[in-house]
């Protein structure tokens, strides 16, 4: 097998593939750790998104949106609605339960017992969740993918405008104010609790990232480090980002961001961590490569682990039923039942392994029915 180049596309997945390993360690509930990944995580989806904008979906606002429709809304709804119309097969398999004795039980976390779906509440459910206002448990992750949504439709929507004659020659000092008013309405809402339909409120927060990751892109800055300090900058922003743990703690998906520019500073300092690693990565020689090639197919199927991952962890919670004797409506255990060091390692591996099994096989199924199709 030959040497594998390192292009800004294999950057990018490597980058995606480290986020999405960190995704599912982070669902883990790994204590203090657990908070450290929070702090910058999906902050590197949404920079990576903004490198790779491509100012032909601003030219052309239907095509750009409908290539967001594909790749993000489309996930999501099928999704959830898979696991809508699963939801009470799941419950008679003890993945989902209706149990009260779970709510008794030390691995209820932020999920109790799941009520059946009952045929006058499905059309309401499929409605709620077209509209992105709706998600299941087992696809709890994919609302990050209505917000990446939500975020290029607006950065498309106000690109577009910037490339108005009227701002001609001021597209960046025109990007900057909305980013900075967006910014603080985000701001605003956190500081008075207020939550806007559709996650709007975490959406203005976090647009900056966006900008930020469009800003690399055009002034042709490189997405891994230098090599010669990499160390030091990897040291030097996993110190920055625990001190920072201690001053306060990121949850995105509740616009939990404690100021606009902690949230910046940690989300950088968690793109600098990141890049340090892949820049690593890039210049180790592993083998013909095998462990890059394994995180950069792990990055371009990102999302496949982001929707299956929870409902792979289940394999593990029936291992430690069998281990530990547990109830049967242990399996109901969201995210993990017990995630002591000893089992992490597992969930991560399943999480991430399962999602790209099933992928494949799908993948390879739609393959060849493609090919039949067509003799």
């Amino acid at each position: 097998m030959g040497k594998v180049a390192t292009n800004r596309y294999d950057e990018v997945d490597m980058i995606k593939g480290i986020g999405i390993i960190l995704v599912v360690l982070g669902h883990c509930e790994f204590g203090l750790f657990h908070e450290f990944i929070y702090l910058f995580h999906l902050s590197l989806f949404i920079i990576v998104s903004g490198y790779c904008f491509n100012s032909k979906n601003a030219n052309n606002i239907i095509w750009g949106i409908k290539k967001k429709i594909k790749s993000l809304y489309l996930p999501f709804i099928i999704s959830n609605l898979c696991f809508l119309f699963l939801r009470n097969i799941f419950i008679d398999y003890n993945i989902l339960t209706t149990n009260k004795m779970f709510l008794e039980s030390d691995i209820a976390l932020n999920y109790g017992v799941t009520q059946r779906i009952v045929l006058k509440e499905l059309p309401r459910a499929i409605i709620q969740t077209l509209m992105l206002r709706h998600t299941e448990q087992l696809a709890g992750g994919t609302w990050f993918l209505s917000m990446l949504f939500i975020i290029s439709v607006m950065f498309i929507l106000i690109y577009r405008i910037s490339q108005i004659d009227l701002l001609k020659g001021k597209e960046i000092v025109f990007l900057s104010v909305t980013v900075f008013l967006s910014s603080l309405l985000g701001f605003i809402a956190y500081s008075l609790k207020i939550r806007f339909p559709w996650g709007i409120d975490a959406c203005c927060s976090a647009y900056v990232l966006y900008f930020i990751g469009y800003i690399i892109k055009i002034k042709s800055l490189k997405l891994r480090l230098c090599y010669k300090y990499t160390i030091i900058l990897i040291l030097c922003s996993i110190c920055s980002l625990l001190f920072l743990l201690f001053i306060g703690k990121i949850e995105l998906s509740e616009n939990h961001i404690i100021n606009p520019l902690f949230f910046i500073l940690a989300s950088l300092l968690g793109y600098v961590l990141v890049g340090g690693l892949v820049t690593i990565i890039s210049k180790i020689h592993l083998g013909n490569y095998i462990f890059k090639r394994i995180l950069i197919y792990i990055g371009r199927n990102s999302i496949q682990i982001l929707l299956l991952h929870f409902l792979a962890f289940k394999v593990i919670n029936l291992i430690q039923i069998c281990v530990y004797s547990l109830p049967k409506y242990y399996l109901a255990g969201f995210p993990v039942i017990y995630s002591r060091l000893t089992w992490v390692p597992w969930y991560v591996i399943v999480g991430i392994g399962i999602p790209l099994f099933f992928g494949k096989v799908f993948s390879d199924l739609i393959l060849k029915l493609s090919h039949e199709s067509h003799r």
